[in-house]
């Protein structure tokens, strides 16, 4: 069985489908199911209902404490993968064992259980040949691929067109040797080794990345933007400004004449008055006395009494960058 990411182990399947139409069974399969009860380290809602599985039907789980998936780098160790058995058959178990020292290429580790059952074959001169044997081994094979393409999603085959080299290839292989070493040994000096070569190999990677890029790029030629002109031709007025010098000092221009003050926004007769008296006390400052003396209190008072965020008066920066 194969239960996808993120969907609710289904109670009723388990229940109707597998455990009154059937005597004996074996279900084995990544449930996604993680319960302390099982000897997983974490628990979701899958466990939850796993146990409620294992407590209200005939379920058993013949799986022992050792992990079935790993994410090596980061030291988490997990049981994800699990055989569940009906209670008639708990005593014809003879093995179980989880081989973590397969190299899949996979995080998840190939689970494996021994079962005596005890059959009398009716014609053993059938079971005799080769032949049968091959034919039955065929007929199960092509089972369990017509099982998979209905369940797991079809995937498309990565087409990796930059082969890494050599040398990188070999950390790899060898990265992944002491990884199975140290599962079998849990040895600290592997943990190093496997350390050591994950940083030596992740260096190498990015140095082939980048000289990857560089000759990329090289490729494109030094000047690669200058074949085309990104800005076209702007109009104002009537008059065309086709350099990207012209352009740029008619863009600037427009917008010091759009955030620049403009004496024909004053139009009522109180702004105008307002602007008169200042104009006229300014231009008379000489005339007033500036060297009164005044008390903390009210430069206290008076700096108080400023906005903090409000501007002086409009920008002196010119909008264009010379």
């Amino acid at each position: 069985l194969y239960n996808p990411p993120n969907v609710l182990l289904n109670f009723e399947f388990f229940k109707t489908t597998v455990d009154k139409k059937l005597r004996n069974y074996i279900l084995g399969g990544d449930l996604k199911a993680r319960t302390k009860q099982i000897g997983c380290v974490r628990e979701n809602e899958n466990g939850i209902m796993l146990e409620r599985i294992i407590n209200e039907l005939d379920f058993s789980v013949i799986n022992d404490k050792r992990p079935t998936f790993n994410i090596f780098n980061k030291n988490y160790f997990e049981i994800l993968h699990l055989f569940l058995v009906s209670s008639s058959l708990i005593d014809k178990i003879t093995d179980f064992s989880v081989l973590n020292s397969q190299d899949m290429t996979s995080d998840h580790f190939p689970i494996e259980a021994s079962i005596s059952m005890g059959f009398q074959l009716e014609n053993k001169s059938a079971a005799k040949s080769s032949l049968t044997i091959d034919q039955l081994n065929d007929k199960i094979t092509e089972k369990i691929i017509s099982a998979s393409h209905k369940s797991i999603p079809y995937l498309s085959k990565k087409i990796y067109k930059t082969s890494l080299p050599p040398n990188i290839v070999n950390l790899i292989k060898e990265r992944r040797k002491v990884r199975r070493n140290f599962q079998k040994t849990r040895c600290q000096k592997l943990k190093q080794k496997f350390n050591q070569l994950t940083s030596e190999l992740k260096a190498s990677l990015k140095k082939f990345w980048n000289q990857h890029w560089f000759d990329f790029i090289e490729k494109m030629g030094k000047n690669p933007l200058t074949r085309s002109n990104l800005i076209p031709n702007l109009i104002l007025n009537e008059n065309e400004f086709k350099t990207n010098e012209e352009k740029g000092k008619c863009f600037g221009e427009l917008l010091s004449s759009i955030f620049s003050p403009n004496s024909d926004l004053i139009d009522s007769e109180k702004d105008i008055e307002i602007l008169n008296s200042n104009s006229d006390f300014f231009r008379n400052y000489n005339q007033s006395n500036f060297n009164d003396a005044i008390c903390l209190n009210e430069l206290i008072m008076a700096l108080k009494r400023l906005k903090n965020e409000a501007a002086s008066g409009p920008d002196q920066i010119h909008n264009l960058i010379r």
